[in-house]
């Protein structure tokens, strides 16, 4: 049975023989290579390495990454690679060398929790020298990393960086010095949609009316301004937020709104800040959050 072509494990997947096996709790598998096709068209030759492409907003996640590969002998052997986190959105390039034959499977996950608001991107390929990026020719595991669910080869479709829906997290915008505006330049790798603002102008003693507006720039040209329709005297407070199809609406218990742009995206160089017509020495802005869903951006 074990030699007969026509058996259930015959045909186009070969003849099962004594040379194949599994045996223990500690399974060691032996292909026979003279009679089983390979399983699997991704061969990993002698100059072959693992490109791993690992960047995100944290330093405490390191990504593990399994691989099985089918050794030309027929054995199966388990490969294990641990990646650290750059704390960057910008992706490291590591590369690690491997061993001739079949590539079977490849999984990564994080080994620890990893929150929901963390932004992490992997990219795991095979490559040749000179072992650059553009010397990536397979590309085998990419996509948002999270400690819930593993990523897998040949399983899963790769994806983007820029696909999806974004990470969403809060945004903490750093309180300018007294008697100036805020201002946020989207940092480098990186793009958001901007979902809501919200931001507290306290204002000193000096008579004065203070206009606040918000402005969005590309780093030199205003791209869209947002008024609050606010006239806010001295010795006040107020906390103004924006937000995707919010009415102008009136100082209410400290509080008011104003519209920002529908489906606001900015890129890396761009600006959020306010512009607060006059505003005084002693007048402080705090408490400024946004929230935004977050890509790493690859140009």
């Amino acid at each position: 049975m074990a030699n007969d072509p026509k058996s259930a494990t015959g045909g186009q997947f070969g003849v099962r023989n004594d040379q194949f096996e599994v045996a223990g709790p500690q399974a060691h598998a032996q292909w026979d290579m003279s009679d089983l096709l390979a399983p699997t068209g991704t061969y990993i030759g002698v100059e072959d390495n693992l490109a791993v492409q690992y960047g995100g907003l944290t330093s405490a996640s390191i990504a593990v990454i399994n691989l099985r590969i089918l050794r030309l002998d027929g054995v199966i052997v388990p490969l294990k690679f641990m990646v650290p986190a750059n704390n960057s959105r910008t992706p490291a390039l590591t590369i690690f060398p491997l061993l001739e034959g079949f590539l079977l499977s490849c999984t990564v996950t994080s080994a620890a929790p990893l929150s929901t608001t963390v932004l992490a991107f992997i990219e795991v390929g095979l490559c040749r020298n000179p072992n650059t990026k553009s010397d990536i020719y397979r590309v085998l595991v990419s996509s948002l990393l999270n400690s819930s669910y593993p990523l897998g080869w040949p399983d899963q479709q790769p994806r983007l960086s820029l696909d999806g829906m974004g990470q969403y997290h809060s945004q903490a915008i750093g309180a300018p010095a007294a008697g100036a505006d805020f201002v946020f330049a989207v940092p480098t790798s990186s793009r958001m949609r901007i979902v809501s603002i919200t931001a507290t102008l306290t204002t000193a003693v000096a008579v004065a009316n203070r206009l606040v507006s918000l402005i969005w720039d590309d780093g030199v040209n205003v791209l869209g301004v947002a008024p609050t329709g606010v006239t806010l005297a001295a010795s006040g407070a107020d906390t103004f937020t924006w937000y995707d199809g919010a009415d102008i609406t009136a100082p209410f218990d400290g509080k008011s709104t104003a519209p920002l742009a529908t489906n606001m995206i900015m890129w890396a160089g761009s600006r959020i800040r306010s512009s607060t017509t006059g505003i005084q020495p002693a007048d402080q802005w705090s408490s400024i959050f946004m929230q935004v869903a977050e890509w790493i951006d690859p140009t």
